[in-house]
């Protein structure tokens, strides 16, 4: 069965729809503990056989970015005219800190750091995006803004400083300290390029 295709009825009113979870015993992470979520889910897409190609791109950059368990498709012809309908099951990870969901009111960084923190704050977030991009886990469980603002204020970010960071356990500095470092020096050295 196809939905939303041919005269099936259609999903319900949101495309992801949860069918069944599965969920881990905590894990901590940095002295702080997180849970992790794998979820089969289902995304539905409707391709014209007119679509100039948005409609393929969307869906390939869909697939591209998840894991997908199984496809089926279904060549469907109707009043509106023929159409390929996709129904793809995927896999999806969840992982979350109770902490960080609960912990009251965000802090304003750039209000509460000097100008030349900020500035190595922001590198370090720009830092954190890639690394939780490469290992497909959230950001936070890199480091937290609170973790990133304290290694920011640090006179200099060294494997042996990172240890010093409220948080910042010997997990995280052996898994993301070298990528961290690098980064800041790729960084400053492409800075003093522009200005030079």
């Amino acid at each position: 069965m196809v939905w939303g295709c041919g005269g099936v009825a259609e999903p319900p009113a949101t495309p992801l729809h949860q069918i069944s979870k599965r969920v881990y015993k905590p894990a901590a992470v940095g002295g702080q503990n997180f849970f992790k979520k794998n979820m089969l889910q289902i995304r539905t897409f409707v391709i014209p056989i007119s679509d100039a190609g948005e409609s393929a791109e969307e869906m390939n950059r869909f697939l591209r970015s998840h894991k997908v368990m199984e496809i089926s498709h279904q060549l469907v012809n109707n009043e509106h005219g023929a159409m390929w309908c996709f129904c793809v099951k995927y896999i999806e990870s969840v992982v979350f800190s109770p902490a960080a969901h609960f912990s009251g009111n965000k802090i304003d960084y750039k209000q509460a750091l000097s100008p030349e923190v900020f500035q190595i704050f922001s590198r370090l977030r720009e830092l954190r995006k890639v690394i939780a991009f490469e290992e497909n886990i959230p950001a936070y469980a890199v480091f937290t803004d609170e973790e990133l603002a304290s290694l920011a204020k640090l006179p200099e970010i060294t494997v042996q400083s990172m240890r010093s960071v409220k948080g910042v356990g010997d997990k995280k500095v052996e898994r993301f300290a070298e990528k961290i470092i690098t980064g800041l020096q790729e960084k400053e050295k492409q800075q003093h390029e522009k200005s030079g």
